[in-house]
């Protein structure tokens, strides 16, 4: 998880949040170049409990309260 936030980090500007209860359970390998930030994170986190927001420079990414464990 720590590689793709400083590779999204450090590719796009922004900056991203999350708590120590984010956690993706597959590796995430994308090609991050010719897509949106928006894009990047909708196919990283398909098939995660994971969603995220996005608010000026900030990414929030947060445990989805709707699935079951």
């Amino acid at each position: 998880m720590d590689h793709f936030i400083k590779q999204i980090e450090d590719s796009t500007g922004f900056s991203v949040i999350y708590g120590e209860d984010v956690k993706i359970k597959h590796p995430v390998t994308l090609d991050i170049h010719q897509h949106t930030v928006s894009e990047i994170l909708s196919k990283a986190f398909k098939n995660e409990s994971i969603v995220f927001e996005i608010s000026g420079n900030h990414i929030l990414l947060r445990e989805r309260l709707d699935i079951k464990k």
